[in-house]
């Protein structure tokens, strides 16, 4: 589904701060519905987050790497992450829904199970 003008600016607008392959990413997947483009949208978004004092880089995380103790995200850049991940994607997340989202991984998981029953 082609989008309008208007959902380009919003989410070129969302994610600004982000790189061009994440923009495309997240327009490849609003247009076609391509979760394969999911990953990349995400991994944009938790570069966008992760401060610079990270234990580990995130050019070096992997599915395993904890979002909190590793990549030193804390509550607010936590949230932040998830509007944006509400806005981009045009799904809702419930608090409780993430209570078992510690890892890049499991992120991934639970946003992929979510969009295949039909979040949008």
């Amino acid at each position: 589904m082609a989008l309008s003008e208007k959902e380009i600016a919003e989410i070129k607008e969302e994610l600004r701060r982000c790189s061009p392959e994440t923009v495309a990413a997240a327009l490849r997947f609003r247009e076609t519905g391509d979760v394969t483009a999911v990953p990349e949208v995400i991994y944009g978004l938790v570069e966008l987050y992760t401060p610079a004092t990270a234990k580990i880089p995130l050019k070096d995380a992997n599915d395993d790497t904890r979002l909190v103790d590793d990549l030193g995200l804390d509550s607010l850049s936590l949230l932040e992450m998830v509007f944006s991940i509400e806005g981009v994607l045009k799904i809702k997340i419930e608090n409780e829904e993430l209570k078992e989202v510690l890892t890049i991984g499991k992120l991934n998981q639970f946003l992929r199970d979510k969009l295949a029953n039909g979040a949008l």
